[in-house]
Parts: structure tokens; sequence; C-alpha cells
């Protein structure tokens, strides 16, 4: 299993002014650069524990092979293995009000292997390299997916205290507990827009319809429940989605793979999308999270990574297309 960061939450973790802002502060950052647990400080703010390579990683990266379609991928998760367990337990426990925020996260770092793969930002690039494809450092495109990831907790858990923990944040407590009280916000415009979307029914029981259409919640005559194998597939998902924006993971295409979806023998796949999708369908044994997977969630995750253009950033910001 990877190590876990220390938790430093900074005050109002991901708060929201609105729906189509409720995650601003992990998909546009005020800093590019990811503060460790170490050296926290008010440039955290809104943001959560990077993660980072292990010395027997890097040092598995630095004497890799140049053979294969993504060499560092292939070092870097080598010998490593989704906690299925773990995973699991995620989907079962994410509507109990005992489950905080923090456990999630903890459970989400210890669960998915590849989330370690941001970690690559700490690493010395060579003159010339870039961090990731989109244009930003490896970092921020950690923080947009654990904000994929806090979405979906708050969305579960509307009728829990996913309101509360949507609108207003969470606390600087360990636990990352929703706060409760509108006393701590001091910005009165702020709060009156937190407070608008709040009391919005009409937003709330789209959020609802949006998690029943998915199949991820069902109403049952005791109430909602989670489809557990259907939650396990949107969390293998968010985990390894934008991974492949990552320069150093975009693989180059194999002689018996060639062509592919119009990349030639050799050729690097700059579509981040297509890149992760070819990983999978040709060379899945470099993905951890993908071993042993009960054969629905592969297909689920196959189906939606090939045509769906499912988008952490859209998710993350409440964007259309």
């Amino acid at each position: 299993s990877l190590p876990l960061p220390t938790p430093h939450p900074p005050q109002q973790l991901f708060p929201s002014a609105l729906g189509s802002a409720c995650f601003q502060a992990l998909a546009a950052p005020k800093k590019p650069d990811v503060m460790s647990s170490a050296a926290a400080s008010s440039d955290s703010a809104g943001r959560v524990p990077a993660p980072h390579l292990s010395e027997e990683v890097c040092q598995a990266i630095a004497a890799h092979s140049k053979e294969g379609p993504s060499p560092v991928l292939e070092a870097a998760m080598a010998g490593m293995k989704m906690d299925v367990d773990r995973a699991q337990a995620i989907a079962k426990n994410i509507r109990e009000p005992s489950y905080g925020l923090f456990q999630y996260y903890e459970d989400l770092i210890a669960s998915f292997p590849e989330l370690s793969l941001f970690g690559l930002e700490e690493r010395p690039l060579q003159h010339g390299e870039e961090a990731v494809s989109s244009g930003r450092t490896a970092g921020d495109e950690f923080q947009r997916t654990i904000g994929a990831f806090f979405a979906i907790y708050w969305l579960v858990r509307v009728d829990v205290d996913g309101k509360w923990g949507f609108c207003y944040g969470v606390s600087e407590s360990d636990s990352w507990k929703p706060i409760l009280s509108t006393d701590t916000i001091i910005n009165e415009s702020q709060l009156a827009r937190f407070q608008a979307f709040y009391e919005d029914s009409k937003i709330w029981g789209h959020f609802r319809d949006l998690m029943l259409d998915a199949g991820i919640l069902i109403k049952e005559e005791s109430g909602m429940v989670v489809d557990e194998k259907t939650m396990l597939s949107l969390l293998v998902l968010t985990a390894v989605h934008d991974i492949m924006k990552i320069h150093e993971l975009l693989p180059t295409v194999q002689a018996a793979d060639a062509p592919y979806r119009g990349y030639n023998e050799g050729e690097t796949i700059a579509d981040h999308d297509v890149a992760i999708f070819y990983i999978i369908e040709r060379h899945m044994h470099a993905l951890p999270s993908f071993h042993n997977l009960d054969p629905a969630v592969l297909s689920s995750v196959q189906t939606v990574l090939s045509g769906l253009a499912f988008n952490n950033g859209w998710f993350v910001q409440a964007e259309a297309p």
C-alpha cells in the first residue's frame, strides 16, 4: 500500500460559491506548486496534501527499460496492487454518516496506486520536458482528480451532510467535517451566495436524479442506497482518467498494435483520452487498479473511457460540454 500523507486541511477546505464554482479552489488554484503537508502554509489553502513517490519507485523509474508502450508507467507501478477490499469498503460505506471526508481521502490514496503517479512532478525534469500535457502541473491535475472524488462523496450524501459540505466546505479538524455554522464565513456576499445555492431545492433535485439515472444510487423503501458495483466503477474511472496528462506517461504505439486510432508504430499518443484507453485496451497489466476487476466493472470503465468523453473538469466545475 502507499504511504499516507499527514493531513493538513486548510480552513474551509473546498468551499463553494455556486454550483458552477463549487470546487474552484481545486480547478484553478492560485499557486501552481503543490504544498506538501510538511510545508503547509497559506499557499496550500483549498488544496489537499500532494502524493509523493517513494525513493524505491524513483530509483525504479531512473533505471527503467526504454522498451514497452509507457516505460515510466510500468516502472512506477511495478509490483503495485489495488487494495480491492479497501476500495470496496469505500463503495459500501460512502453514505454512512460516520464515514468522514478525511477517512474517504485516506482510503482513496491507499486503494488506488495510480494516484501516486501525480507525484512525478517532484522528479527533476530534463531540459524541454513538460510536466503535464494539459499545460498545468501534475499537482494541479491531482487536485482536480481529488475534487472529482469529493464531488462524488458529497453528491451521494446530499440527504446526509452533502449539501453542507458541498456549499460551505469543511473545517480544519483532522476529520474534515462539514462546516455546520455560517459564523465562520466573514464575507457576507459570499455567504449569501452559499445560502442561495444551499436552499435551491430544484438544483439538489437534479443532483439526486443524476445519481439515480447513473445507477450510482438506488431508491428502495428504506431510502437511498449505493449500488456498490457501479460506485466502484466510478472510483476506478476517476482514479485513472487523467494520469495520461502527465507527459512522461504518454505511450508510444507498439508494432503489434499499429495502426491504433490514427497513430502509427512508434508514434506517441498525444491525446490523453486515447492514451489511457490504449493502455487499458492493449496493455492493461500496467495499471494495478484494473487487475482482478469484476468483468462488469471493467466493461463500464472501458465504455466510458472509449467513447463517452468523461471529463473530470466538467464534473469538478459543474460545467456542461
